[in-house]
């Protein structure tokens, strides 16, 4: 059994995934506010703050997304920086990357 796209795969069955207005907006309620924006320059706060008013577009988006099998160019690309950890500064083995994404794509 396998995930793929947006479809639970078994043996000879296919499930299709439903995204309700209620669980997008769960999530939105659980969206860390001090978080950093993705490359989509949006803020989490800004989402939080309007998130009763986009549950019903975002759960519509999703859901079609979801149905045509294509998800939004910018949702895939990630800005990927390095963060230091310890030792010295000059050996790349001393950092961590680490990779900013849309953050309705987590949403998603």
């Amino acid at each position: 059994m396998y995930i793929n796209n947006y479809c639970l795969r078994t043996s000879s069955t296919v499930i299709t995934i439903i995204i309700t207005v209620d669980d997008v907006f769960k999530r939105l309620n659980k969206l860390n506010v001090n978080k950093s924006d993705g490359l989509d320059l949006i803020h989490p706060r800004v989402i939080y703050e309007i998130r009763h008013e986009i549950a019903q577009p975002l759960a519509m988006l999703f859901n079609r997304s979801l149905e045509s099998n294509h998800i939004l160019t910018m949702w895939k690309c990630a800005n990927i920086s390095l963060i230091y950890k310890k030792g010295r500064k000059d050996e790349v083995n001393n950092y961590r990357p680490v990779s900013l994404t849309c953050i309705l794509c987590k949403v998603m």
